[in-house]
């Protein structure tokens, strides 16, 4: 395949990623409906592409690859590393060329997902509904579509008794997006404190990261989507992500020490928008294996034992 062509083209239009996962829910529906289906079959063009080029993958694991590649190359949209033209056309060239050789485990039992966590208070609280209910229609509607009314009803209480529990809906979507933060935040740190080697630490970072992306879907789509939108008060919680991709790196580059700073954002970037994208996907949420398929690609975007 030709995947320099492919990295470059990505590279010309790197705003377009942005424009697709973060504006086209504020089209109108038919021209939304219009876009996806371009999309889909832009998809499935690649797929085409895939099969042709990989004629051991069944239909379904050339699909899972084929959007894990798009998805990588896509992930240019969502950072600011900048580096020499030809330098940059290689690193994706030889990021997409991994990508297509991973060797995807067959279709079967994956490994155990965690279970979506839930506060310490009594699951049935008021204050834990409305965050929940809270998540689930923000990432359906975006935060600006979605009034208190809405959220109210939802768990069967009028818009303004919220305030009971949130000083605004502001402050609401400030703690569903810290409740999503605070929780990778603490696998970061369970993680690096009982992990040896930093390939080691890095593969049950991405491992983790997978179980709680499929788990939490929703979350993520708050996480990536709607976070960097939004008021000045949540600067912290954009902080704290950008944190947390800090840490990636720092592991990325412990583990292959002549990886400079600005390639090691990229690849990690890549790899989380792969798990991101393939966990927000539902038709590829329904592929049996799938987060073992995803661990795969992500071990040969970030060059780890498969």
């Amino acid at each position: 395949m030709a995947a320099r062509e492919f990295a470059s083209a990505v590279l010309d239009h790197r705003e377009l990623g942005v424009l697709w996962q973060r504006e086209a829910r504020h089209l109108p529906p038919a021209e939304g409906e219009r876009l996806r289906h371009e999309l889909r079959s832009v998809a499935e063009l690649f797929t085409g592409l895939v099969r042709a080029h990989r004629a051991d993958l069944d239909p379904g694991r050339a699909q899972v690859l084929s959007w894990a590649v798009l998805a990588a190359l896509v992930s240019v949209s969502f950072q600011q590393v900048r580096l020499p033209r030809p330098e940059y056309d290689e690193l994706l060239e030889s990021m997409v060329t991994r990508i297509l050789a991973a060797p995807l485990p067959s279709p079967g039992p994956a490994f155990p997902m965690p279970p979506a966590a839930v506060d310490d208070a009594a699951e049935g609280s008021r204050r834990e509904l409305l965050v929940r209910e809270a998540t689930r229609l923000f990432a359906e509607h975006g935060y600006r579509g979605v009034g208190i009314e809405e959220i109210g009803a939802a768990v069967g209480i009028t818009g303004p008794s919220i305030y009971h529990h949130f000083a605004s809906k502001s402050q609401l979507m400030i703690a569903v997006l810290e409740r999503g933060g605070g929780r990778l935040r603490a696998d970061l740190r369970r993680t690096l404190s009982t992990a040896g080697e930093p390939a080691d630490a890095l593969a049950a970072l991405l491992r983790s990261y997978i179980g709680f992306a499929l788990v939490n879907s929703c979350l993520v789509e708050l996480l990536i989507i709607e976070v960097d939108l939004l008021p000045d008060e949540w600067r912290r919680v954009r902080q704290a992500q950008r944190n947390y991709v800090a840490e990636w790196v720092r592991l990325v580059r412990q583990a292959h020490p002549a990886l400079a700073a600005g390639p090691a954002r990229v690849l990690v970037q890549a790899a989380l928008n792969v798990v991101n994208d393939l966990a927000r996907t539902p038709h590829l949420r329904e592929q049996p294996g799938l987060a073992d398929a995803i661990y795969a690609v992500d071990a040969a975007i970030l060059q780890l034992p498969a």
